[in-house]
């Protein structure tokens, strides 16, 4: 199984976890409990990719410093503030592989739409190919890397989820014209329903 397809129950979790920090105002508990969140993504993450551990724990201890210091605030609203922008700057790295499978799990599921799959073989095929390509060549770029700082771990893993973002948006824009082609042949499918009825209505009243 793919080193990314494995990670996908975690990463729903943490989407979930980030979702509802960011729709609330920070308080110094919930960033506590989100802090604890993200350390623990951070040492899952770097024990699936034992290739980006030494970026991974430089940069934990790095921004840990900060998380402490913002502990040690006694305004309780700029401990909450300080240690929001700690859990930021550590989910600089944990956020992008949450991104990765995202844009996995996109493709995945643009692959199945029916209405991609309703385009001719020779439209829809080739992006399908293509994006499954960048898929593999994602795994395959994140399992042979070895950044060596927590920049070149970002830097990296940035390239690989724009790179699927581009697949997956091209199989949108594939699918979104099909969308629209199937809406434009109902309304004229029941538009030339509803001129054969008046027709036979008409001809009915003349007889």
């Amino acid at each position: 199984m793919p080193l990314i397809t494995r990670l996908r129950p975690l990463a729903l979790a943490l989407l979930l976890v980030f979702s509802v920090g960011a729709a609330c105002k920070a308080t110094v508990e919930s960033e506590a409990k989100r802090w604890s969140s993200n350390v623990a993504a951070m040492k899952r993450y770097s024990s699936e990719y034992p290739n980006f551990k030494l970026a991974m724990d430089t940069h934990l201890a790095e921004v840990k410093k900060d998380y402490d210091a913002a502990n040690s605030l006694s305004d309780e609203e700029a401990k909450a503030e300080a240690m929001q922008a700690a859990n930021a700057r550590l989910n600089q790295i944990a956020g992008e592989f949450s991104r990765l499978d995202r844009e996995i799990r996109e493709i995945n599921r643009l692959k199945r739409n029916s209405d991609l799959l309703s385009l001719p073989a020779r439209q829809a095929t080739p992006a399908i190919r293509r994006a499954e390509e960048v898929v593999r060549e994602a795994e395959v770029r994140l399992r042979e890397a070895s950044p060596q700082s927590p920049l070149e771990a970002s830097a990296l893993l940035k390239s690989q989820a724009d790179r699927l973002d581009e697949a997956s948006r091209e199989l949108r824009r594939l699918r979104d014209r099909a969308k629209r082609e199937r809406k434009k042949a109902n309304s004229s499918s029941r538009s030339g329903s509803s001129s054969s009825k008046t027709t036979k209505r008409t001809v009915s009243n003349l007889n």
